[in-house]
């Protein structure tokens, strides 16, 4: 019995780092310019896990990713906007939801 052709990609694993969606590339290109922050000021890189846990509460990152790429310092913007602009913005939504 022949496997028809194309039927094995199906089962084939997709590479470790590969990203699966949308949602993964642009965590992905999060990641570079901080982890370059972090190795030059000393700090160990983030992962790929720790780096989605802490963009979890925003739903729309494109955004996001560009407002930060405006920015003079990405990194500091990035950390300053999760810290102050974004963590308001869930704050008040939530206030006037209840």
């Amino acid at each position: 019995m022949e496997i028809p052709a194309g039927y094995e990609r199906k089962f084939q694993k997709k590479k470790p780092g590969a990203p699966r969606g949308r949602r993964e590339e642009l965590i992905q290109s999060f990641m570079l310019p901080i982890n370059e922050a972090r190795k030059r000021d000393g700090f160990e890189p983030l992962s790929q896990p720790a780096m989605a846990k802490k963009l979890k509460h925003i739903e729309d990152l494109y955004p996001f990713y560009n407002e930060c790429q405006r920015a003079r310092s990405f990194s500091r913007f990035f950390w300053w906007a999760l810290e102050n602009k974004y963590a308001r913005a869930e704050v008040s939504v939530v206030r006037q939801g209840s």
